[in-house]
């Protein structure tokens, strides 16, 4: 399995108190799990031997509230079901090559005039949005970055860990610089595992607020509503991937007009 999170019983989740010191159950605290993405040999989000050593108390993977991982990747998803042109993709293929486009695109200054700037930042975040952090995880664990994306008929994530603990030198991840590779519809066959395995571990969650806390404090959460709305919300998602829908989400006729044209100025 690709994604792997290991969640903690609802008696046992972080919960941030209210105003007024009491505690309130929401569905986003009740996600509290250690995760990370299993690559084989590589495992994101895995801390390294060395951390582990010299701070006993951190877990084996990252840990935060699943709920996060799961909005980010579900706010990709229609994008990463638009697979990248072949052509555009080589010009972001490597590292190198994407932070210097990232570079050119913020560096630039076109015109002077407002409307010319206005026509210029439309061209900007076209290029940036839709091929420069195509498929980025926004909510990543510190010091790491990744990427999915979607060509030919391949899903190729991309990652970078650079954490390092300032004191001892020694990095944080057991993960490094990388990029794993696997068909499109594997990727959303894993996808949609994730969200059965998810959600049958969220039934489970919401019966034990239901069973452990006091019923004021269940019916001040409206945790029973929100857990039926979240899970119409992600596989209402899904099905439109699934049904195609996203395929033409993304004019990239368009997103290559821009690019030529960022490309076009930033040689002037």
């Amino acid at each position: 399995m690709l994604f792997q999170f290991i969640m903690r019983e609802a008696v046992d989740c972080e919960i941030t108190p209210t105003e007024i010191g009491k505690r309130c159950p929401s569905w986003f605290w009740m996600t509290d799990s250690d995760y990370f993405i299993d690559l084989g040999n590589v495992k994101l989000f895995e801390h390294s031997k060395e951390v582990l050593e010299k701070y006993p108390s951190t877990p084996r993977f990252f840990n935060y509230q699943y709920a996060r991982f799961l909005e980010d990747l579900f706010h990709e998803l229609p994008k990463i079901a638009s697979p990248i042109p072949a052509d555009l993709y080589a010009y972001i293929n490597t590292e190198d090559k994407l932070c210097s486009l990232y570079t050119t695109l913020f560096d630039l200054d076109w015109w002077d005039n407002e409307k010319s700037k206005k026509i210029q930042y439309a061209i900007e975040d076209n290029v940036s949005e839709n091929l420069v952090s195509n498929g980025s995880f926004i909510n990543m664990p510190p010091n790491m970055s990744g990427q999915f994306f979607h060509v030919n008929d391949e899903v190729i994530l991309r990652y970078e860990a650079r954490g390092r603990d300032d004191e001892d030198d020694v990095s944080w991840w057991t993960a490094i610089n990388g990029e794993y590779r696997l068909k499109y519809q594997t990727f959303i066959d894993e996808v949609e595992d994730l969200l059965h395995r998810f959600f049958a571990r969220m039934d489970r969650q919401v019966e034990g607020v239901v069973k452990n806390f006091t019923p004021t404090e269940v019916e001040h959460s409206n945790i029973v509503v929100e857990h039926e709305e979240r899970r119409k919300y992600f596989y209402g998602i899904l099905d439109s991937v699934k049904q195609g829908k996203y395929e033409s989400l993304i004019d990239w006729d368009q997103v290559r007009s821009d690019l030529i044209c960022v490309l076009k100025n930033s040689s002037r």
